[in-house]
């Protein structure tokens, strides 16, 4: 299985994949922070939206399509909700873009977005809903719950 999580410092959720996955799953996450090394998963410094970024993803997923894409990307807050919510949604549809284009069969794909209306509202995008967008994309549509990567139960399906 290769997973790519995106916005992964300071890595809980790369180490949570680590473990879960094995020794045989290939994990590749970038993040604009810098991240501590995590035995088994390649880190690339990077904003995957610039071209830069995406060429160092691309090139340390080798030929490998994702299985699974983790989006734990967050916009910087700035205290002005319907901003916040903007940006996280934008955040999730660029993910779920990146997403989409590198899926291989059996794929999934989970993220986080700011809570409020414009997460389960109209996409600027294509007039319809972020999961609406996804569901035909993802076999695997996940919504983990808070807290639930720090005591350890994983994802749950929604």
């Amino acid at each position: 299985m290769t997973v790519v999580d995106l916005g992964a410092a300071p890595g809980s959720w790369s180490q949570v994949l680590r473990e879960r996955l094995g020794p045989t799953g290939k994990i590749v996450a970038i993040d604009l922070l810098p991240m501590d090394g995590i035995a088994g998963v390649v880190f690339v410094q990077g904003d995957f939206r610039e071209a830069d970024g995406l060429r160092a993803l691309e090139a340390a997923l080798g030929a490998s399509r994702a299985d699974l894409v983790v989006s734990d990307m967050a916009p910087n807050l700035s205290g002005i909700d319907a901003a916040d919510q903007a940006r996280s949604v934008h955040l999730g549809e660029l993910a779920l873009e990146f997403a989409v284009g590198h899926f291989a069969s059996g794929r999934g794909f989970t993220g986080q977005g700011v809570p409020g209306r414009g997460i389960g509202g109209v996409s600027a995008r294509n007039g319809r809903t972020f999961h609406q967008s996804l569901c035909p994309q993802a076999q695997i549509v996940a919504r983990p719950q808070p807290g639930d990567v720090s005591r350890g139960q994983g994802l749950h399906g929604g």
